[in-house]
């Protein structure tokens, strides 16, 4: 009874990160795939990379943009520099 709560847990897709149901899905369209053409696997292989590189990058680019924002000297308004 452990084991079938514990598979439960496991499997909970409503808890899971969405990059994990994402390569669930990789895994299975390769795994189907294959009964189709034998290109699948590499086809799920070149989907999860394509996959990682984007997230990478996306990561990367907020950073590069938090970076920026935090270096950027704050400026004082038109407004604020004509009561001055």
């Amino acid at each position: 009874m452990k084991l079938y709560m514990f598979l439960r847990w496991l499997f909970d897709f409503g808890t899971m990160e969405g990059y994990n149901k994402r390569y669930i899905a990789y895994i299975v369209f390769g795994c189907v795939g294959t009964f189709f053409t034998p290109f699948a696997g590499v086809a799920a292989c070149v989907l999860m990379l394509l996959d990682l590189l984007l997230d990478m990058l996306r990561d990367k680019y907020k950073e590069f943009e938090k970076e920026v924002l935090d270096v950027t000297p704050k400026t004082k308004s038109p407004s604020k520099m004509m009561q001055e």
